[in-house]
């Protein structure tokens, strides 16, 4: 981060100095007093279950030189706003300001995540990058990410999540991308927006405040983003029809160690490979290819970056249990009906026994019953072995299941039962399958079965 002084951020979010020196300067900003250091402001965000206001006065004992607050704190130093988190993304917003820098704003239903760090990978081969890093995808979490910007940066890569109408046209605001990439337009919370078609238009604020050379990168084979005209300069259409800017058709599967894909892109065609099972991530590479292809990037060191690339901490992590020769895939950050065919079907064809390890997906509204007992039957077409099912949809699951499969399945009421079941369960050669909304907590599993 680049300081600026508190008279700049008091004017650039239209806030009033109170009993504070302006010419101080700013050296990092950040919503947990946790994290609060010398020369910090700290923006003290209510939220429905935390008031950060009631840790104004610590954060400034702590060091911080000024709190960011829509509350009078009397003869603390603070900047008072009329609203603390809008303030943030005003500020975040001047502050990209004074930075010539290119913004590349990702969104979507399912796959964002792997998508920006793809993106990430691939352009960090040329430029100097700055990226959302773990869930800092929000209202609050963008603008931190913001902040991570500084004179060498050359491109920043946004990832824009939302579960309310509203939020990504916000972080446009803050954003003005000028590349636009969205993944595809699936059922992540539909119980907010309605219907597939809110979501559709929820997620296309990402071009409310796009640049007006933006150009839009989209899922071609996504059968409402293929129908949509955004204002841009330009639109890059990817999938397996060979008509898009990028195809790709899969040469090789290795299992869970990867895929290997021909990608025809111009007039070009080069081999990739993935080196993680899942025939959905080469959506994910086609859609980070067209932005290299965009900036540049050769198509050797396209390849190099996705040959080697990992996923972000509790998506398709993939270990071995010590002692056990037992393989878990970890991908308990987020859980959708899309997201959880895909991991499904990524284990699908592995000549084992296949366990499974579900909790509910969160966020579906009314028809959130029939979403889990959906992807029940889908586990059990799959030929899935075994289902450990745990929270308020666990019947739905396994109702489904049963349906088409006489496979053992357990429904259980507490988390550290359903541990010590899997624990005696699972037995050399397995492929234990975990994934769960963020809500559910699984990631509990994954630390004990570590041990």
């Amino acid at each position: 981060m680049v300081k600026f002084s508190l008279s700049e951020a008091a004017k650039a979010v239209s806030g009033t100095l109170c009993n504070v020196d302006g010419t101080k300067d700013v050296i990092s900003v950040t919503t947990d007093s946790r994290n609060v250091g010398e020369n910090s402001l700290f923006a003290a965000l209510k939220g429905e279950f935390f008031d950060g206001h009631k840790f104004a006065k610590g954060a400034v004992s702590a060091g911080s030189v000024c709190v960011l607050s829509h509350e009078d704190l009397g003869e603390l130093p603070h900047i008072r706003v009329k609203d603390t988190k809008y303030a943030l993304l005003g500020l975040a917003k001047w502050y990209l300001e004074q930075f010539n820098v290119t913004v590349i704003g990702i969104t979507g239903s399912a796959g964002k995540t792997t998508t920006k760090d793809m993106v990430a990978d691939i352009l960090s081969k040329k430029f100097n990058i700055v990226k959302t890093e773990g869930n800092f995808n929000n209202e609050v979490g963008l603008p931190l990410t913001v902040f991570r910007i500084d004179k060498s940066t050359e491109i920043a890569v946004l990832e824009m999540g939302m579960n309310q109408f509203g939020e990504i046209h916000n972080l446009s605001k803050v954003g003005t991308p000028e590349v636009c990439i969205m993944t595809n337009i699936g059922d992540a919370h539909i119980g907010n927006l309605g219907s597939r078609e809110g979501i559709l238009k929820a997620k296309s604020e990402i071009f409310d405040f796009a640049d007006e050379k933006a150009i839009a990168i989209l899922n071609g084979d996504d059968v409402l983003l293929n129908k949509i005209s955004p204002k841009v300069d330009k639109i890059l259409y990817y999938g397996m029809d060979k008509s898009a800017f990028c195809s790709f058709e899969k040469l090789e599967d290795l299992g869970l160690r990867g895929t290997s894909w021909r990608i025809a892109v111009n007039d070009e065609s080069f081999t990739v490979k993935i080196s993680l099972p899942g025939d959905y991530l080469a959506y994910n590479a086609a859609a980070a290819i067209c932005a290299g292809k965009h900036f540049g990037v050769s198509n050797q060191d396209i390849a190099a970056a996705l040959e080697n690339f990992k996923p972000s901490k509790n998506r398709m992590n993939i270990f071995e249990i010590e002692g056990t020769n037992v393989t878990v895939i970890n991908d308990v950050y987020n859980a959708s009906p899309p997201s959880m065919r895909a991991m499904i079907d990524s284990i699908r064809h592995e000549n084992c026994r296949k366990i499974c390890v579900f909790g509910d997906m969160l966020e579906l509204g009314e028809q959130s019953a029939d979403y889990h007992e959906e992807i029940g039957k889908y586990a059990a077409d799959a030929k899935i072995d075994m289902l450990f099912l745990y929270g308020e949809f666990s019947k739905d699951y396994e109702k489904g299941f049963k349906q088409k499969s006489n496979q053992n399945v357990f429904c259980i009421n507490e988390l550290d039962t359903l541990i010590s079941k899997l624990k005696v369960t699972i037995r050399p050669e397995d492929i234990v399958l975990i994934k769960a909304s963020r809500g559910m907590k699984f990631e509990r599993i994954i630390e004990e079965l570590k041990k």
